[in-house]
């Protein structure tokens, strides 16, 4: 461990990160670190609610599918961006050689700021699909439990502890806020960085990412895609795309020296929304872009700047896009009904797409400014009086 310490040293020594703040200036979540106090992250934050909005388009397109072709049929890949943002947002907050943290700390810290909104989307996904068994009969079907196995599942869900035990094996494993399979992802990810990943040399993290390399190129060729994660089948892919994303993420912090480019606050975004849109069936794809394309706008984004005006934006949509990504499917579940239904006509998505994406949007920003950012401050607050106790 010493070694691996002075072998950090070493390498820290070898290059500047500009703007950061002093040891120990740290906030209660890496978010608020990044999109308040460096602003060299800030077009990071919006290229996240990009992708966000990203995914949320692609699934509201899912109860048309009769309809016309899924304008973002790439769309999926933006949780693997997720992933490796996150890996690089973790190791610049919590840096061991600039934050002295604890692991169990760091866990608390990180329980605090992802764990209400997935408390939050699993009841209002309980709450919808329980008044849909009275009012849709796909709901009604889809969902044919007991009072004790929904209330199981209820648990099971707010504890983020996934449902492997359906006879279907396409079924949810979160079927109640479906998103969480990669909160469950990001959980064991945060946990394995607070325990050991943090501490580990360049070296051994490239040897790691070599191997997780490996494993996602084995996905792609065998499955044919990165697009899964989120159901029983497919559960043990999730893991295989945050174990290279995260690494990924962590070793860009690492690497550090991003050449300043001219304009990369306007270029870089409209790279990643165009990752979202190739059309074509080709194995390679997904692999080349989760394994080279978004490593480098990470590591690029993260010393891109954008005028005020753009920075204030990013800053913006990337405080909505988490919030966004877990409540969403609740959204997605009343427009399942309406079109099982035959309220919303399969040739309306056009239409019907955008403007559940806008609705989802404002709702994300309420449960955010009302049901969030309270809950969460009353736990930090809670905390630190513990601590202080």
């Amino acid at each position: 461990m010493a070694e691996s310490y002075m072998s950090n040293a070493m390498l820290k020594s070898s290059y500047d990160l500009p703007n950061l703040p002093p040891p120990n200036a740290f906030p209660e979540d890496p978010g608020s670190l990044a999109a308040k106090e460096v602003a060299r992250l800030s077009i990071l934050d919006g290229m996240r609610g990009i992708a966000a909005i990203c995914v949320v388009f692609l699934h509201f397109y899912e109860p048309f599918q009769f309809g016309p072709q899924n304008w973002i049929p790439r769309g999926y890949l933006a949780v693997d961006f997720f992933f490796c943002l996150s890996g690089y947002v973790m190791a610049f907050a919590y840096d061991p050689f600039r934050v002295e943290l604890s692991p169990t700390e760091l866990i608390k810290r990180r329980l605090i700021r992802l764990h209400p909104l997935v408390v939050i989307g699993t009841l209002l996904g309980f709450v919808v699909v329980v008044i849909g068994r009275f009012y849709a009969p796909v709901a009604a079907a889809l969902f044919n439990f007991s009072v004790t196995e929904f209330f199981i599942l209820l648990t099971c869900s707010a504890l983020l502890l996934p449902h492997l035990f359906h006879s279907d094996p396409s079924f949810p494993i979160f079927p109640l806020v479906a998103p969480a399979w990669s909160l469950l992802c990001e959980y064991v990810a945060n946990l394995t960085f607070a325990l050991f990943l943090r501490q580990l040399s360049l070296r051994w993290l490239l040897a790691m990412l070599a191997f997780a390399a490996v494993a996602t190129a084995y996905t792609c060729y065998d499955f044919g895609s990165l697009n899964g994660g989120f159901d029983r089948r497919t559960f043990w892919i999730g893991f295989v795309r945050v174990g290279f994303s995260f690494i990924a993420g962590v070793v860009a912090y690492r690497i550090g020296r991003q050449p300043l480019l001219p304009r990369a606050a306007y270029y870089l975004p409209l790279i990643l929304l165009a990752s979202f849109f190739w059309p074509f069936l080709w194995k390679p794809y997904d692999f080349l872009i989760v394994t080279i394309v978004y490593p480098l706008l990470v590591w690029l984004g993260a010393n891109a700047i954008g005028s005020p005006s753009i920075n204030r934006f990013s800053e913006f949509i990337g405080d909505l896009s988490y919030p966004l990504y877990m409540t969403h499917y609740v959204l997605l579940m009343l427009l399942f009904g309406g079109t099982s239904a035959g309220w919303v006509a399969q040739n309306h998505a056009a239409l019907a797409v955008p403007t559940m994406t806008l609705v989802a949007i404002a709702f994300s920003f309420l449960v955010k400014r009302y049901l969030d950012e309270p809950i969460r401050a009353t736990l930090r607050r809670r905390s630190f009086e513990h601590l202080k106790g």
